[in-house]
């Protein structure tokens, strides 16, 4: 692929203020439901609320760094008019599509996870289930992984169809990706359940280690890829090497704010909840482990 390429030259609202409905009272407007919450209550859903609209930013985010260099590439291979351009553009579309929805899923589950082992105070806990929780925030954490390994296998077999020696690195460190991306998912799940049944120093390092030898193994991978496409023979592919480095950084950087994200949904839950395991465990950045990367 990357050796057998060309050279490349190339408001206003919809709706009629007749539709005002702002003078009719609303049975479901915030302020009627909340006439009965203390002001501790409200609080605690808005913190809530917005840690976990942070969270599913992160997401959206992440999802759409994927589609737009996937965009960039096929935008390129199209101009060239390479025979594959067609094929990496829909495998770039199944990652996104299949990572905006399994992300959605894994996260919603985790919220309810999470919820279920350190409700709200001011919530029933005896209408919660932690167990049956568990098990499907396990199963939707997995059920990411190995979708996001599939698509990415995927994408390694497009790069394999040429059988040059670059695109068969190329293939082989976007298997080792997918590999990488289900194990994460399964460890991680497992981590934070630990953690959140015994929030102790040892399993909140070891939560910090999964995220650490993930992230620059993924910032490792593409800068791989990068400086794979950066020798190529052709110009195409030395054109590929800016986007591949920006997605690099992208994805690296938004790995670790979800994962800060999370730490920071769990702290909050387990500071405000009724329910208390053990004493949380204070953050000791000296002795974070920091993702070893190539490129800076």
């Amino acid at each position: 692929m990357v050796n057998n390429f060309e050279d490349f030259s190339v408001d206003k609202s919809p709706f009629s203020d007749d539709w005002d409905m702002s003078d009719v009272d609303n049975p479901f407007n915030d302020s009627e439901k909340n006439v009965d919450k203390s002001e501790e209550e409200r609080n605690y859903n808005l913190r809530e609320n917005a840690l976990k609209d942070e969270l599913q930013l992160v997401v959206s985010k992440r999802a759409n760094y994927i589609f737009n260099a996937g965009d960039e590439f096929s935008t390129m291979m199209r101009c060239m008019e390479h025979p594959l351009s067609k094929r990496i553009e829909g495998n770039f579309d199944d990652l996104v599509t299949s990572k905006k929805k399994n992300s959605n899923d894994t996260l919603e589950s985790f919220f309810t996870y999470i919820d279920s082992v350190y409700p709200s105070p001011y919530k029933n806990a005896e209408n919660l289930h932690a167990d049956e929780a568990e098990d499907e925030y396990r199963r939707t954490a997995m059920s990411e992984g190995q979708n996001t390994g599939d698509n990415l296998d995927e994408i390694a077999t497009t790069f394999s169809i040429d059988g040059s020696d670059r695109d068969l690195h190329i293939a082989t460190v976007l298997k080792n990706m997918g590999q990488d991306s289900a194990d994460y998912q399964a460890a991680l799940s497992r981590a934070i359940i630990a953690y959140s049944e015994n929030p102790s120093q040892e399993n909140r390092s070891r939560l910090t280690r999964i995220q650490s030898d993930h992230s620059g193994a993924l910032a490792n991978s593409l800068f791989n890829i990068a400086e794979t496409f950066d020798s190529s023979r052709t110009e195409l592919g030395k054109k590929m090497f800016d986007p591949t480095v920006e997605l690099a950084t992208m994805l690296a950087r938004s790995s670790e704010e979800y994962f800060e994200g999370l730490m920071g949904y769990m702290k909050f839950k387990m500071e405000n909840s009724s329910v208390k395991k053990a004493e949380i465990p204070s953050e000791n950045t000296s002795n974070q482990i920091l993702p070893d990367v190539f490129l800076q």
